[in-house]
């Protein structure tokens, strides 16, 4: 078998270049993929409070009489968008 190397550092050390079996990154980026990646679902779970909140208020705004135009234009987006996104919300909380 043939593993790929880069050159000897200045200690005669070779390194392999691809990832010994089991591992998914390089050691010494670990830290900060890992941080990365903590990040990555701190926005990911932000985005879903987002979007609950923000389907409360379409629902709302709904129930108190808002248009699907009105509702559209706050979201910039279509109508078509709006509703198709939000209308089972609005329905049931009618």
């Amino acid at each position: 078998m043939v593993t790929l190397t880069e050159p000897r550092g200045p200690y005669g050390v070779v390194r392999p270049l691809l990832p010994r079996a089991g591992t998914t990154r390089a050691p010494e980026r670990g830290s900060q993929v890992d941080q990365k990646l903590g990040a990555v679902q701190g926005c990911r779970v932000a985005a879903a409070q987002v979007e609950a909140a923000l389907h409360s208020a379409v629902v709302e705004a709904r129930g108190q009489g808002a248009t699907w135009q009105e509702v559209a234009d706050a979201l910039g987006v279509t109508v078509k968008v709006a509703w198709a996104r939000y209308t089972e919300d609005a329905r049931w909380s009618s």
